[in-house]
């Protein structure tokens, strides 16, 4: 089951990504923590920059979610929520 992670979402008040699992759509979002964990004590890089680079973790920590079933189904779309103990 392939995850593609796709570009932010435009919701800049949440953190997720447009993304497709197996040609269906999906919404993976991270939590305060998860994007703490993330940044590493990452300093002055910015958060779109350090969240690209982070892309294959964000990626394997849906991808156990998803195996597990821990997903939502909303509007025809999965939705996935990735915390610090996910990553």
């Amino acid at each position: 089951m392939p995850i593609t992670l796709g570009p932010p979402h435009a919701d800049s008040s949440r953190r997720c990504f447009h993304a497709s699992i197996d040609g269906r759509r999906a919404l993976i979002e991270l939590d305060n923590g998860a994007v703490f964990k993330l940044a590493e004590r990452g300093g002055g890089r910015s958060l779109a920059a350090m969240l690209d680079k982070k892309q294959p973790q964000i990626i394997d920590a849906a991808q156990r979610l998803v195996e597990k079933g821990h997903f939502a189904e909303r509007d025809g779309a999965l939705e996935i929520v990735v915390t610090a103990l996910d990553l």
